[in-house]
């Protein structure tokens, strides 16, 4: 699937064929936008490592960053054995426990600001390795939306082109009325194009936040 894939499939949605209301950029910002929304429900689990250095305590994460993956940081902070190796005279298990290191740490993890504090302040450096839940990603080169979401994303994509024409008062609300042979005033209209956006997010639900596991689309 490419962006250009998925722009046909949101204008098939629109009815926008003809391109008359909303043009290529405007469509490629709506999917940006429902690849986000689309992202909070499904998000990547992606690996990370977050470097810390004696005497800061502020750290960037990365841009595509949603939250951590909780259950992986708490393992590499507080990592365990599960074998006994002291039945084997005269092994000594490596030292891998960072814990005894961050026992008394606290991470406060800004989502939407994108940086982490780390209190007290690190006294030496050490690198943590664990996963995050981040944004997908939509290009040319790369697309990491699977197969069988993709008319998920064309639904919550056009509903969220809708919700913008519906509060349009200008030329698109008018091509729109001319488009689909409607008489009536724009409240109407616009209440018309809200239903269907309603519409389109209720689909994107079904396939998306209340599908069963295991069921694909």
């Amino acid at each position: 699937m490419t962006p250009l894939t998925l722009r046909e499939k949101v204008r098939g949605l629109l009815k926008d064929g003809a391109s008359t209301l909303f043009s290529d950029d405007e469509i490629d910002e709506f999917v940006q936008d429902g690849t986000s929304w689309y992202s909070r429900y499904k998000p990547r689990r992606i690996p990370f490592t977050l470097n810390l250095v004696a005497g800061q305590s502020q750290y960037t994460l990365p841009a595509d960053w949603i939250r951590v993956d909780k259950a992986s940081f708490n393992k590499c902070i507080n990592p365990s054995s599960s074998v006994d190796l002291s039945q084997f005279t005269g092994f000594v298990l490596p030292t891998l426990n960072n814990s005894s290191l961050l026992q008394d740490t606290s991470f406060d993890w800004f989502d939407s600001e994108l940086y982490v504090i780390v209190n007290p302040t690190p006294q030496s450096t050490q690198s943590l390795s664990f996963s995050y839940y981040g944004m997908h990603q939509l290009t040319n080169d790369l697309t990491t939306i699977p197969q069988p979401d993709v008319i998920a994303l064309a639904y919550i994509s056009a509903s969220i082109a809708l919700n913008a024409l519906a509060v349009d008062k200008g030329s698109k609300m008018q091509k729109y009325k001319v488009g689909q042979g409607l008489q009536i005033d724009d409240t109407e209209v616009a209440k018309r194009v809200q239903e269907q956006a309603e519409k389109y997010e209720h689909m994107f639900n079904k396939f998306i936040r209340f599908r069963p596991i295991g069921v694909m689309s």
